[in-house]
């Protein structure tokens, strides 16, 4: 199923309108999208969270990026919303998955950010609507990047070598 919120057609037509001004290759610039810079950059990359929806075009993108934060040492914490689009943030007290994620996120975002206060609410009772994509012990960025771009690509997001919340 197409992203109901970034087909493809408006996703080129975004990235063409975008891209032109640049006098480098947009392809591997880490401007465009940190994927692409080196490790040593990324190794200085804060503790991450990442929320992307099933849906998103740029989910394989964004599991890639997740097990290249990891590779480098930088904790990463990667939730996917197996119905969700792009931009799913707007979704926000409309979808419980959305809602999960983002609260999630503030959490994330009040401890790794030194507050004290962390958001209310959490993904329990989703009933697999949201997959932790956490690497399990002993496990590298490699085999992780490998299993779960398996799992995406062969049996629809179900069977990512992860724990379901």
């Amino acid at each position: 199923m197409a992203d109901p919120l970034l087909p493809l057609g408006l996703f080129t037509a975004v990235a063409d309108a975008y891209l032109p001004s640049l006098t480098t290759d947009p392809s591997r610039d880490p401007l465009i999208s940190p994927y692409f810079a080196h490790d040593k950059l990324l190794s200085r990359f804060p503790p991450t969270f990442i929320g992307v929806g099933g849906f998103d075009p740029l989910l394989d993108d964004t599991v890639d990026f997740d097990c290249r934060l990891r590779h480098v040492g930088v904790p990463s914490t990667l939730r996917l919303g197996r119905d969700l689009p792009h931009g799913f943030l707007g979704l926000y007290g409309l979808d419980r998955a959305a809602t999960a994620i983002m609260e999630e996120a503030g959490r994330f975002l009040a401890r790794e950010g030194g507050g004290d206060e962390g958001v209310k609410g959490g993904a329990g009772g989703m009933d697999g609507m949201i997959v932790e994509t956490g690497l399990m012990q002993g496990e590298t960025g490699e085999e992780v990047a490998c299993d779960v771009g398996a799992a995406v690509g062969g049996e629809g997001l179900l069977g990512i070598a992860t724990e379901e919340e």
